[in-house]
């Protein structure tokens, strides 16, 4: 179901770990989200951070709404992407259920 987040990372480490495992560099992920390159590098030592980016790192092969929408999240402007395109994507994809995600009554989850 959509809008849960595991409450073991922020928002922001989530979207940090799902770039960093669809494969973006840390520099790239760094200015794209506005988060220090040694701030990653601290969180990378984070076993539940780990586990997000490895989780990323799996679905890469087998997209879901949740990881194009992190993607279409931190596209920058001077990408050379269409960022109009990107953005409506990323509103459509919102309404979407994410199978990857767990159900209601898995720990860690709210």
């Amino acid at each position: 179901m959509a809008g849960k987040i595991n409450v073991m990372i922020t928002d922001r480490q989530l979207a940090v770990a799902g770039m960093l495992g669809r494969g973006y560099s840390q520099r790239y992920t760094a200015a794209a989200l506005d988060v220090s390159k040694g701030t990653i590098v601290r969180w990378n030592r984070d076993p539940a951070f780990r586990a997000e980016v490895d989780r990323a790192r799996a679905s890469r092969l087998n997209p879901t709404p949740r990881g194009v929408l992190v993607d279409s999240l931190a596209a920058r402007k001077d990408d050379g992407v269409d960022w109009n395109s990107r953005l409506r994507g990323a509103l459509a994809l919102l309404g979407l259920d994410d199978p990857d995600e767990p159900d209601d009554d898995e720990p860690g989850w709210v």
